[in-house]
């Protein structure tokens, strides 16, 4: 969001490319535009010079740094203050060391050319929030398939190092011999990575990882130069504001909104907050003290107050207005996304967004900008004309991720895990193990405020870890190497189908349509654990239980639409029909029927695979390879 700076040795400047052309309509400026744009390789030479002209017509809302920024012409920013609790006025931070403070005082001067902070006096000056000079090493490369591959080769030989010192088997990813629990659930490694069945296979997939990580770790790689970004600590801050919720909306219904096109173009706009401007009274609250430069005070929005992105969340809604969702155009964070299969009108939708940003003084970033992608990653999501999958770079970190010592460690790698659940099906049942390690934890409710985290540290879980917890350790970092992919709902007419099924070990649902063709293509998967009070109920009534459920939690993209309900329970119909059902099983069946069900469906368990599968956790059956549907699990 802000300028960054890079120090090499004692030397720092702005992280920005060289300018060639500051000026509005520099042809050389123009060039370097350009160049720096990024355009999709399923494009025509003709269509290629239609996108370059309208760059270099629109060439000044690309900043090439931050003078480039000019602020918003209708939205302010004010603080809601409440003036009964105490705000500082002296600089109470950790000092800043010798590289911070250079780092520092060049990004002042960056801010303070770019019009962004001004000079203050101590008079002034209502708040002072300490400042604190963040490290960020540089983006690391894109990962290939290949080296994807790589890694969970190495985590899957890892476990198989770790198994054969328990002696009872490895776990079922590596495709030798499991442990009873786990062969009788049937289950079977990614076909990706071509696993072998031998023992002695096994051993040499170890020794080559071993060699391949040996080899790593005696590469000479690059010092990385450290980029400083000025932070500030604004918490007492935000403890006194009062503000006004602006939701940003669902990420997930975002992107299914764009996968599935053949073209994806992607906006990213730079120094977003500060395009908005803060209000004459609210300025005096948003200071920072820089030892030997004295006090400034940010006249543009910074990252940090409480209630900025929903301000700019407004901004970028009143630039673009009838153009976001559920137009064209989808906005996250400060991303502009929007896609097509045809290219006029997508052309002309770039187009209008060009010029919304061009009158209300939007910049945008050169670099981030990509247009007319066959493929393009929104929000941490790859998005293509298939459909849309886990990013590459997010799935290489999970295969990286050692294996936790500690309560808290294990709990950090669920809860990473956690942000690819939309595309690991039975996430919860999978993760139980873990879970369960966390679990049991007593903390002393009159401890001050950290107590808990403590005592996350100091559990340790190496003599608890046995064949259960690495299964689940392992499934969740390679279960993401076949890279599933989901389609968007369409929404012409054609009905939603969803099987649901329940055990007592959880609840199952599959949301899907069907093509023209009569070919199922998968929208999600749901799936969640059973709580103890619902281990106890009938069958039936786990059934019906699972109907209500799965329209619950679908309703963001079945509701009010014709929806095909299948179970394997034929309890399920009657419970439905029955005019006496008290309690609970009452006020189920009220709220299924208010769904628009056109067909209800009896499907045996055999026929039901998917969502039986679900609803079973590691004893679900071997889905066959005419049945499987790839997608994603919403929790």
């Amino acid at each position: 969001m802000g300028g960054e700076v890079l120090l090499s040795g004692n030397e720092g400047f702005t992280e920005q490319p060289e300018v060639l052309d500051k000026g509005p309509a520099g042809p050389d400026r123009a060039a370097f535009i350009v160049s720096k744009i990024t355009l999709g390789l399923d494009l025509s030479e003709e269509q290629k010079t239609a996108i370059r002209d309208l760059i270099v017509e629109y060439n000044d809302i690309f900043a090439l740094d931050m003078s480039d920024i000019r602020p918003c012409p209708h939205t302010t920013h004010s603080l809601n203050i409440d003036g009964g609790l105490p705000l500082a006025k002296k600089n109470f931070g950790r000092p800043l060391t010798q590289p911070e403070l250079e780092g520092a005082k060049a990004q002042v001067d960056v801010l303070i050319k770019a019009g962004i902070i001004e000079s203050t006096t101590p008079e002034e000056v209502k708040c002072c929030s300490p400042t604190v000079m963040a490290t960020k090493k540089g983006m690391g490369k894109e990962i290939s398939e290949g080296e994807l591959e790589s890694l969970a080769e190495e985590a899957l030989a890892d476990s198989a190092r770790m198994t054969r010192k328990w002696q009872i088997g490895t776990p079922p990813c590596t495709g030798l011999e499991l442990p009873v629990p786990a062969r009788d659930g049937g289950l079977t490694p990614p076909t990706r990575l071509n696993v072998s069945h031998s023992r002695s296979r096994s051993e040499s997939r170890a020794d080559a990882a071993d060699e391949r990580t040996s080899e790593r770790k005696h590469e000479k790689e690059p010092k990385p130069k450290i980029k400083y970004r000025l932070c500030h600590n604004f918490t007492q801050l935000n403890r006194a504001t009062q503000v006004l919720p602006f939701p940003p909306g669902d990420l997930e219904t975002k992107i299914l909104k764009h996968c599935g096109k053949r073209w994806v173009c992607q906006m990213d706009a730079i120094g977003a907050f500060y395009w908005i401007p803060v209000s004459p009274e609210s300025q005096p609250y948003l200071c920072f003290h820089i030892p030997g430069l004295g006090y400034y005070r940010y006249v543009r929005l910074p990252m940090g107050p409480t209630g900025s992105p929903g301000t700019y969340q407004i901004a970028v809604r009143r630039t673009h207005g009838k153009l976001l969702d559920p137009g064209p155009v989808s906005d996250w964070m400060d991303d502009l996304f929007t896609s097509g299969d045809e290219f006029l009108p997508l052309f002309e939708t770039v187009k209008a967004i060009f010029e919304n940003c061009k009158r209300d003084n939007m910049m945008l970033s050169p670099e981030k900008t990509k247009l007319f992608m066959t493929s393009a990653c929104l929000g941490g999501t790859d998005v293509s004309p298939s459909g849309a999958q886990p990013s590459r770079a997010k799935v290489a970190a999970l295969l990286k991720w050692p294996r936790p010592k500690n309560a808290r460690e294990v709990l950090s790698f669920v809860n990473t895990a956690a942000v690819f659940r939309n595309s690991i099906a039975n996430f919860a049942e999978i993760a139980q193990p873990l879970y369960s390690l966390t679990q049991g934890i007593d903390v002393n409710r009159s401890e001050r405020k950290g107590a808990y985290k403590r005592a996350l540290d100091l559990a340790d879980v190496s003599e608890r870890w046995g064949p259960v917890e690495e299964e689940a350790f392992l499934r969740l970092k390679t279960c993401l190497t076949n890279f599933p992919v989901v389609s968007g709902p369409r929404y012409d007419g054609r009905p939603f189908y969803i099987a649901t099924d329940a055990s007592a070990i959880g609840l199952g649902a599959h949301l899907y349509q069907l093509t023209d063709s009569e070919e199922a293509f998968t929208i999600c998967y749901a799936s969640r654990a059973t709580s103890a009070a619902e281990k106890k109920l009938h069958s039936s009534e786990l059934e019906l239980l699972a109907v209500k459920w799965s329209l619950d939690k679908l309703a963001k993209y079945v509701y009010g639409q014709k929806i095909v309900l299948a179970t394997d329970c034929q309890a399920v119909k009657d419970m439905l029909k029955n005019q006496c059902l008290t309690g609970a099983r009452a006020a189920w069946k009220e709220a299924i029927l208010g769904a628009r069900i056109i067909e209800l469906q009896h499907r045996p368990g055999r026929e039901n695979v998917i969502a039986d599968t679900l609803s079973r956790s590691w004893r679900g059956v071997r889905l066959p390879a005419t049945c499987v549907f790839s997608g994603t699990c919403v929790e």
